[in-house]
């Protein structure tokens, strides 16, 4: 049996259930390491200050992807696991729209983005990424 999907996420999710069918592991509750990030990209989605980018259904593909980064990140958190923690943080900052200009490859704009990339900044800081 495979204990992580193919990001790198524990798996089964939650410890001692089942495995899903597929490469990625279905996470029902954020880590408690980025819970405060997740509740705020919930908020900020929910009230609109968060805005999925691309044609049709590819917006809402494109937040589930960024929030999906961000639970990975707080696995890796859970694991100890820093330079893969550094590295999806990266990541998922890259796919942020923080000066108005979205480039292809930003999965989100909106009002909220600034404080996003700032708690993304500060918990890779926290972590003691370079």
């Amino acid at each position: 049996t495979l204990t992580t999907d193919q990001r790198g996420v524990s798996r089964p999710q939650p410890a001692g259930g089942n495995c899903d069918i597929g490469s990625f592991e279905l996470q029902q509750t954020p880590p408690l390491s980025v819970e405060a990030i997740i509740a705020f990209f919930n908020r900020s989605v929910g009230n609109g200050t968060l805005i999925g980018t691309g044609p049709g259904k590819s917006a809402r593909y494109r937040l589930k992807a960024l929030r999906n980064m961000l639970l990975a990140a707080g696995d890796f958190l859970d694991q100890r696991k820093t330079k893969k923690v550094c590295g999806q943080l990266a990541v998922a900052r890259k796919r942020i729209d923080t000066d108005g200009r979205l480039k292809p490859n930003e999965f989100v704009t909106g009002r909220a983005t600034p404080a996003l990339a700032q708690k993304i900044k500060d918990l890779r800081k926290k972590r003691g990424c370079k």
